[in-house]
């Protein structure tokens, strides 16, 4: 059973930051996207794709402060790069829950 802590919103690290405003609202409107193209991917078995799409989103989501989203996006990333599709798939799940708390966190999706 999942608790409270695993349903709430994910904020940027770096929010406060000014200069990663439009950056970090640009990824967070992208995001639902981004997860549909990794779900596509992993849905038609494509590993070195899904390593790919997971493996950037990994790098982008850390620069901006996602850090739990990025965490799980390198472990897709590990998982598909080493042709481990149930273990990218169940991973695949944990990170589409946390793009949906890093969405209710943004700015007006509250």
């Amino acid at each position: 059973m999942a608790s409270a802590e695993d349903d709430k919103p994910i904020f940027s690290s770096r929010a406060d930051d000014l200069d990663l405003r439009e950056s970090i609202d640009q990824f967070v409107v992208g995001l639902a996207e981004r997860v549909d193209r990794l779900q596509d991917a992993d849905g038609a078995g494509r590993l070195q794709e899904l390593a790919q799409l997971a493996g950037t989103l990994a790098l982008e989501s850390a620069s901006i402060g996602f850090e739990p989203l990025s965490r799980c996006a390198e472990r897709v990333h590990q998982s598909a790069r080493e042709g481990q599709p149930r273990d990218a798939h169940a991973l695949l799940i944990e990170l589409s829950h946390l793009a949906q708390r890093v969405r209710r966190g943004h700015r007006g999706s509250l």
